[in-house]
């Protein structure tokens, strides 16, 4: 049987198995062993697995292919995006540290800084955001909220708890996160992962999140994006904030360009071979 090599990288709790796709070309079936591999009993255990494989040869010098643990195809992954690219860079794959991925949701630019031998801060240029449904009135967990859709290459429904003077700390802290983000995955716009967020203050915002196939995680960087611009436009801050999230903080702008950028940790964890 074949053995392939990987390695496991976590940013902000959201942990991924990193291979190179080359190595996984004759699977017949990529997710049912995404499933097999991010089983935390009898695999590796993660909440995806990440491919990587050659550039185009033009503007983009990596791709990057991830699956859910539930083996279904994600169209992008802020956090991951995060851990390829400083693994391609540890690897010596990539000789700068700024280049350009390729992936289903388009082309994302990264800019890669190591901070320790196993320890990377990476910053993602997310693109620009849709705002596929503005602000609209939802209830979850008897509390009155906003929601919005938003694009960041994948979807995102996002519930903003409160108003900017109701901080709302208590009940995002005690919400069944998986329970009410299972119900709202289904939009009119298409499956979405789901956000719920509050607000600490001008500058910070604190967030939980269900993501599509996986269920709750301790970060999702999309989703961090998506809070960030949806509490923009609810007047909650301007356009830049730290979001906190169970598993750290990602610094996240949306200056004049329009483009959202997404700054935070990629680590190391371990590697190793496993059979194919």
């Amino acid at each position: 049987m074949n053995r392939v090599n990987f390695s496991k990288w976590q940013g902000l709790g959201n942990d991924f198995i990193l291979c190179r796709a080359e190595d996984v070309q004759s699977a017949n079936d990529i997710g049912a062993v995404a499933r097999r591999w991010c089983d935390r009993h009898f695999g590796i255990g993660a909440d995806g697995l990440i491919l990587l494989g050659p550039g185009d040869g033009g503007e983009t010098q990596l791709t990057m292919t991830i699956y859910n643990a539930d083996g279904s195809e994600a169209a992008m992954c802020g956090n991951g995006i995060r851990c390829l690219a400083a693994w391609a860079v540890k690897e010596g794959w990539i000789q700068s540290d700024s280049f350009a991925v390729g992936m289903r949701s388009g082309v994302k630019h990264v800019t890669v800084k190591q901070e320790a031998e196993d320890s990377w801060q990476v910053e993602a240029d997310m693109g620009e955001p849709q705002i596929l449904s503005p602000a609209q009135p939802i209830t979850v967990g008897k509390k009155k909220a906003s929601e919005y859709i938003v694009s960041m290459g994948n979807l995102h429904r996002v519930v903003l708890g409160g108003t900017p003077g109701d901080l709302g700390a208590d009940w995002l802290n005690k919400l069944a996160v998986g329970a009410e983000g299972r119900r709202l995955e289904q939009s009119a716009c298409g499956e979405c992962n789901v956000e719920f967020a509050v607000l600490l203050s001008a500058q910070d915002i604190k967030m939980r999140v269900c993501e599509r196939g996986v269920g709750e995680t301790m970060a999702c960087g999309t989703g961090a994006c998506a809070v960030l611009t949806a509490a923009s436009l609810e007047g909650w801050c301007p356009r830049r904030a730290t979001i906190h999230l169970p598993g750290g903080e990602l610094a996240v702008r949306w200056p004049e360009d329009n483009h959202v950028y997404m700054r935070g940790p990629a680590l190391a964890v371990f590697a190793g071979n496993i059979n194919l």
